[in-house]
């Protein structure tokens, strides 16, 4: 017991994370961040999404266990049509190989695995375990920060034997710094999903996702932060509209 109150006090205690993030947490965010808060730092965000067919209103918890390790988990609670209930959760990484310079860029390394807590008869999971990679790039050039992306998430065959199609993932964009308050960003996101698979048979072609989306930052004070972006979609297989809020305290 007193080892427990220890580590909550500690916990406590920690420092927020002011501008850290684990992105392959969360996909449809403006911008992507390589850095690394201090250690035994934390960062709680909350955000509602919305899309053509769902909503949903997740929440993240990041946390700085090294000086270039995060650690973080995103759950929440999804709408599907007029199907509701928890998504599936996921737990993630994210570790800084090259720090960013005003000379060079920064790299880092993330992998997260998703556990099948929403039911995909509901269209709220992929009832399968599935593990994702993900690689950043950030480099400044003036007067904008650029920055790349590259993922891909393998699903494994759930209980009905559907393995839903393995997708490739990318996001390029550059961020631009306004005063001390705003950040301001554009990109382009891009899901290109493989065939889905029932027993092991082709039955949903690959079909590609593209957006562009415009976002933005606003830094309400050291603590609080707001994020937002729309996502326009720009295949026939995209949501022709989808938007996000998100709010970091």
């Amino acid at each position: 017991m007193k080892r427990l109150l220890f580590l909550i006090s500690v916990f406590l205690m920690a420092p927020k994370i002011l501008t850290a993030k684990i992105n392959v947490l969360e996909p449809w965010l403006p911008g992507q961040d390589i850095a690394v808060g201090e250690q035994y730092s934390y960062e709680p965000e909350v955000s509602f999404i919305a899309g053509e067919y769902f909503y949903e209103l997740p929440a993240r918890f990041t946390y700085s266990a090294s000086p270039d390790l995060e650690v973080g988990a995103r759950w929440g609670i999804k709408m599907v049509r007029e199907e509701a209930g928890i998504n599936d959760l996921l737990l993630g990484l994210k570790y800084r190989i090259i720090e960013k310079t005003e000379h060079g860029p920064g790299i880092a390394g993330e992998a997260a695995v998703s556990l099948p807590t929403g039911d995909f008869r509901k269209n709220l999971g992929t009832g399968a375990a599935s593990l994702l990679m993900h690689w950043v790039l950030e480099q400044n050039i003036s007067p904008v920060n650029a920055y790349l992306g590259l993922g891909v998430q393998l699903n494994s065959e759930n209980d009905d034997e559907v393995t839903y199609g393995n997708v490739f993932s990318y996001h390029a964009g550059a961020e631009y710094v306004y005063g001390e308050f705003y950040n301001f960003y554009g990109e382009i996101k891009g899901f290109n999903h493989a065939w889905t698979k029932i027993s092991g048979t082709k039955t949903i072609e690959p079909y590609q996702e593209l957006y562009f989306s415009p976002g933005m930052l606003f830094k309400w004070d050291d603590n609080i932060h707001f994020s937002s972006a729309f996502l326009i979609g720009l295949t026939e297989e995209s949501n022709d509209l989808g938007f996000i809020l998100s709010v970091k305290f």
